[in-house]
């Protein structure tokens, strides 16, 4: 990956963190974080951090915001999969490349198990 695809990567992760956040806040659409999501930003916020972007400190607090996101929504009773959501990105993933048919299909069977 070309750093300009990285730095591209990192942007879009970082303006749907922060959607999200405002999101959580009553500040926009409400969207759930999975754990994809914040596996994928921590890959994004580590490579900011080694690029020297944000400082250590930063990403950290980022990815602590995210998991206490992830953490409340996991607090009702009423929790629901979003199909259709984890589908649209393990088929997109399987389509760039960046998995396998075999890790997709496990990656279903691990969501299923959950």
């Amino acid at each position: 990956m070309s750093k300009e695809d990285a730095k591209k990567k990192y942007e879009g992760a970082e303006k749907a963190v922060r959607a999200k956040m405002a999101a959580a806040h009553g500040k926009g659409p409400s969207k759930t974080i999975t754990r994809e999501d914040l596996g994928c930003a921590g890959i994004a916020i580590r490579k900011a951090v080694a690029e020297g972007k944000i400082i250590e400190a930063q990403g950290r607090a980022k990815i602590e915001a995210m998991r206490k996101m992830v953490g409340e929504q996991g607090k009702g009773a009423d929790r629901k999969i979003d199909w259709e959501s984890i589908k649209k990105r393990i088929e997109g993933a399987v389509k760039r490349g960046d998995m396998t048919r075999e890790q997709a299909d496990a990656k279903y069977t691990e969501i299923k198990e959950r």
